[in-house]
């Protein structure tokens, strides 16, 4: 697993600690790094996500179609961010 989805998903779990993830990399998108959300989730946990998302990626009047995103991959939901946002919002933070 790499620095930056190391750092992310133990950042993550550090603000979101009721929620169980597991991280996915793939070698055809190295830069994109997901955490894949284990259980199903209620309204208090995409409050949390959407309250993390929101204080640690979000950059006001900038929009890219990098942001962090919460969708559907390969029949699990996901959270993927691109590894230059993790650099940037978190291993550079520390």
């Amino acid at each position: 697993m790499s620095k930056e989805l190391t750092a992310l998903k133990k950042d993550f779990k550090q603000h979101c600690p009721d929620i169980r993830v597991s991280s996915l990399e793939e070698r055809h998108f190295p830069d994109w790094k997901r955490l894949v959300f284990k259980d199903p989730l209620n309204c208090d946990d995409m409050l949390d996500i959407s309250l993390y998302l929101r204080n640690r990626f979000s950059v006001e009047g900038k929009y890219s179609h990098k942001v962090p995103r919460l969708h559907e991959y390969k029949g699990d939901l996901v959270l993927t961010i691109d590894e230059s946002q993790i650099k940037q919002a978190i291993l550079q933070k520390k």
